[in-house]
């Protein structure tokens, strides 16, 4: 079977039977975004894939998201495209040789979004993510800390929030920023057990990382 682009690239992640469904849903999620980012190239024969082709795709994401989810990316492209060859659809990997870029320390990777950033992301999440996009920029916590937040560790008549994080077991108090304050004001129940976000709560990092990862993605093109 002669293969295209796209044609490998879906027959490739539907036989990753061995991956987590949450890996699938990322490694997918790439594999989408390097199609939409080819066009009509992605129609074109598996062998006409180049070097080239994945320098680009390479830039166009660094310019959207973290040098971690860039490297990401090319290691799934890279994956995809090993196995082409070990299947003799392609005699050579073209991704083979694109180097990795340089990955920010841990510090750096998290630094908060500037107000700039910040508004190009409400603009294209939905309604829980604008909530966990509020949370993680006003109080650092991470994503999974961010989503298993209920209406019990939110104190309105203070204007803290009261929060043990899951990786450091610390309890923490952190004042709540007006702005912040104002849009949980604005969605607040009478349920102390009911989560913040309740679509995400109890989701794992993975694949909070995956949805957050398209968000700002499409925050990028805008």
């Amino acid at each position: 079977t002669s293969y295209t682009v796209r044609g490998w690239l879906v027959a490739w992640i539907a036989g990753r039977t061995d991956a987590s469904k949450a890996t699938v849903i990322e490694y997918r999620r790439i594999l989408d975004l390097f199609l939409k980012f080819l066009g009509a190239r992605s129609d074109r024969a598996l062998t006409t894939m180049q070097p080239r082709q994945i320098e680009d795709f390479k830039t166009y994401l660094a310019k959207r998201v973290a040098p971690s989810t860039v490297n990401k990316g090319v290691k799934v492209l890279k994956a995809a495209l090993n196995a082409a060859v070990k299947s003799r659809q392609l005699e050579f990997n073209p991704a083979q040789h694109v180097e990795l870029i340089q990955a920010e320390s841990e510090g750096e990777s998290r630094r908060p979004f500037t107000g700039k950033e910040l508004t190009a992301l409400l603009a294209k999440a939905g309604a829980e993510w604008r909530t966990m996009i509020y949370l993680a920029f006003y109080t650092g916590l991470r994503l999974r800390d961010c989503a298993n937040l209920t209406w019990r560790n939110v104190e309105l008549h203070t204007n803290t929030l009261n929060v043990l994080t899951e990786k450091t077991k610390r309890r923490q108090v952190l004042q709540l920023a007006e702005p912040l304050a104002r849009h949980l004001s604005s969605m607040a129940g009478d349920n102390p057990d009911a989560a913040l976000c309740p679509a995400l709560h109890g989701k794992n990092s993975s694949w909070l990382s995956s949805q957050f990862y398209a968000v700002m993605v499409a925050a990028g093109r805008s």
